[in-house]
């Protein structure tokens, strides 16, 4: 398989030299778009000899601009910005700190772009439990509203995902024990309309067996073309299938009032002893809505974990197809596009395993069309947080970068593939480029089934307030910024 060469053309905030241009949206009467032929990367390096920065979602808007949500463990900053068609970031804002209502343990997990082409981010930070934030920015980069979340309690809350509708209003899938009746963790799933009010939030109980304790999180979330709103995850506990302990989770929920359109679980049948470990990730919706996510599994309890992708029906949850990945990894997160292609990217299993740069391309229908490694001539590491799909059908990655300055030096970036892969030979020293990457043993069938125990979940109400919050504006000047460089396509 070729390298795709990222060549260095331009360096500095300023310098644009001959980027392609936006190609706009889709065709008329219902054609899809049409993807850019080139694309472009944009890095962040942060001055501080000892930096944890990472971009850890990537959202799109109607005109093409990008947006990005990050955060950095080291100093508690939570980081934003906006970067136009071309890779050029036009504004950039930080929050948190010290000296803020939110001191310590900030981080973004997930952006979105609402249908007033608004930016609405979540995550948590740390007061005396960890709370659920929400911020909403507009397109220059101004604060329309910052909200905590509390329900009255210290539990911890953990917003793991946000999706929009057409109509203003998000969706925010948030992982917690509170208001548990078992003491577990719980998926939630709360509904906000553009002024930041809550419409509704419900919690998904299931039924408990007696001795065993079952956990539930959400993870993953995205709204179908009917007002389908499909949460992914996984349940835990000895009682899920078997002698347990884990299973793949998906619910389909009514986006009008949070109602159950259906739920399953998903494992395989196990080893003689029954035991099994299988979950999922981040999920996405295809061209027929159906749902399409990612995750791991233990096949037959040996020693590895593999990655695993699956698409099931959006009518029932019923399987179509799954690929089961020959080497140790799970499929962290995944992006269709307007026809159905598939991005899946991996993350190691283990501490110390390999980068998450790992990066395959399907087809809608299960066949693997291409893998790639990100990496760098100058030997520095990449890590995949975050795919989108922007208008023009082209993924966009984001991520972080180790500079091998030193013990985690990591700092951010932001890149838009090309339509087509160029072919070319080696990439230049100290270059960013995808290495053809060969998993060994290929891929294969998956061997999960639709599990029938703890389907029967439940939608209740999750009790819940919103507050304002006293976060501001600050300079993120602590960087210097490489790019846009352009990826060559075919």
């Amino acid at each position: 398989m070729p390298i795709m060469s990222i060549p260095s053309h331009a360096v500095g905030p300023f310098t644009i030299v001959g980027l392609p241009s936006a190609a706009g949206g889709g065709g008329g009467g219902g054609s899809p778009p049409v993807p850019d032929t080139d694309g472009w990367t944009f890095r962040t390096r942060f001055a501080a000899p000892v930096n944890e920065q990472r971009f850890s979602a990537v959202s799109t808007d109607s005109n093409n601009n990008y947006y990005a949500v990050g955060y950095d463990r080291t100093r508690y900053h939570l980081y934003l910005g906006q970067y136009n068609s071309t890779g050029y970031n036009v504004w950039r804002q930080k929050l948190g700190g010290s000296g803020n209502l939110i001191s310590s343990a900030n981080i973004f997990t997930d952006t979105v772009i609402d249908s007033n082409d608004d930016m609405v981010s979540v995550g948590y930070g740390k007061i005396v439990d960890e709370r659920m934030l929400f911020v909403k920015y507009d397109s220059s980069g101004n604060i329309i509203w910052n909200l905590q979340g509390i329900d009255g309690g210290v539990t911890n809350h953990y917003p793991t995902a946000i999706t929009a509708d057409t109509s203003g209003n998000t969706y925010v899938a948030v992982t917690t024990r509170a208001q548990s009746t078992s003491g577990n963790e719980i998926p939630v799933v709360i509904k906000l309309n553009s002024s930041g009010s809550k419409v509704w939030a419900v919690k998904l109980d299931a039924p408990q067996a007696v001795g065993n304790s079952v956990s539930r999180h959400g993870i993953g979330l995205k709204l179908d073309s009917n007002g389908g709103l499909v949460l992914s995850g996984m349940i835990q506990g000895s009682g899920t299938s078997g002698n347990g302990t884990r299973s793949g989770l998906i619910i389909k929920l009514n986006s009008t009032n949070g109602a159950i359109i259906w739920s399953k679980i998903y494992d395989e049948p196990g080893n003689a002893n029954g035991f099994h470990e299988d979950q999922f990730y981040n999920c996405g919706i295809d061209h027929n809505d159906d749902i399409i996510t990612g995750g791991s599994t233990q096949y037959q309890m040996g020693s590895t974990h593999y990655g695993i992708l699956m698409k099931v029906s959006g009518t029932n949850g019923n399987i179509m197809w799954q690929r089961r990945i020959l080497e140790p990894n799970y499929i962290k997160r995944v992006a269709v596009t307007s026809t159905g292609k598939i991005y899946a990217s991996t993350a190691p299993v283990a501490a110390g395993g390999a980068a998450a740069n790992v990066l395959y391309v399907y087809q809608n229908n299960g066949t693997l069309d291409q893998e790639w490694t990100l990496t760098s001539g100058a030997g520095s590491g990449y890590y995949i947080e975050d795919i989108h799909i922007d208008k023009n059908d082209n993924a966009i990655l984001a991520g972080y970068w180790d500079t091998n300055y030193g013990t985690a030096s990591w700092h951010n970036f932001i890149t838009k593939l090309p339509a087509t892969i160029q072919r070319s030979s080696q990439a230049p020293s100290g270059d960013w480029y995808f290495n053809p990457h060969t998993i060994n043993g290929g891929d294969t069938a998956g061997g999960l089934s639709d599990a029938d125990q703890f389907t029967t979940f439940t939608s209740n109400t999750f009790n819940m307030s919103l507050i304002s919050q006293s976060l501001s504006n600050q300079t993120w000047g602590e960087y210097a910024l490489t790019g846009p460089q352009i990826i060559y396509g075919v």
